[in-house]
């Protein structure tokens, strides 16, 4: 099956957002799941966009996701980026390659059959994420694999924060609430060139560095609560 084909078939919704650096997003509206359990969303690199699509639909008809609306994003990168796959849930950043759920060991098997990671030339960023609709952006949450290790205010402009892990670092600014990472020691930069977030949800992530930069919304009624 086609993406295009897959995408009507599946009555998307579209509402267009700008990402800085890389054109436009399109997030559309993918399938609701009946059961409440967690938040969880995918960022796959890959060459190969329509079998990554296919086996995640699989994936997230099988699994019991959040009752909320999952959406869709995609968009095409130029140049050579490490492929892989990226999974967030409940806030943190997951290794399923070393998880034993079955969500996970569903995962590993799809990363296989896509041969990553691995370097790739001209990838597609592809995203699924559950939907949530905070009134305002609030925090700035940076994780470091499954922990949180900083947060900032979006509404204060702040000089570049290093963000170190075992591999590498990212430098992590904010300016005119909007969050950027403007350095990163990954050889392809993808998570620079991603550009910058100023939406609740919105999130970058350094695949290689195994960090996470995602921006908490903040309800009307002060409570805030992360999507991703």
């Amino acid at each position: 099956m086609k993406r295009r084909d897959f995408l009507q078939k599946s009555a998307l919704m579209m509402a267009g957002i700008a990402v800085s650096g890389i054109g436009s997003f399109n997030p559309r509206k993918l399938l609701a799941a009946d059961a409440a359990t967690e938040d969880i969303s995918l960022d796959i690199l890959t060459a190969d966009p329509d079998t990554a699509i296919r086996e995640i639909e699989q994936l997230i008809k099988s699994a019991a996701l959040p009752q909320r609306v999952v959406k869709y994003q995609e968009c095409r990168l130029s140049g050579v980026h490490t492929g892989d796959i990226a999974l967030v849930k409940n806030g943190n950043l997951l290794n399923f390659r070393e998880a034993g759920d079955d969500f996970s060991r569903q995962l590993r098997e799809i990363s296989r059959g896509l041969s990553l990671p691995r370097a790739v030339e001209n990838p597609f960023l592809l995203r699924f994420y559950s939907e949530n609709r905070p009134a305002l952006p609030g925090r700035v949450s940076i994780i470091r694999e499954n922990e949180l290790v900083a947060q900032l205010a979006i509404a204060e402009n702040t000089a570049p924060r290093r963000i170190e892990s075992a591999r590498g670092y990212v430098d992590i600014a904010v300016r005119d609430q909007a969050v950027h990472i403007t350095a990163a020691s990954c050889k392809h930069k993808t998570c620079m060139n991603l550009g910058a977030i100023r939406r609740p949800g919105e999130r970058l992530v350094c695949i290689p560095n195994q960090i996470a930069v995602t921006i908490e919304g903040r309800h009307a009624h002060g409570v805030d609560g992360i999507t991703f």
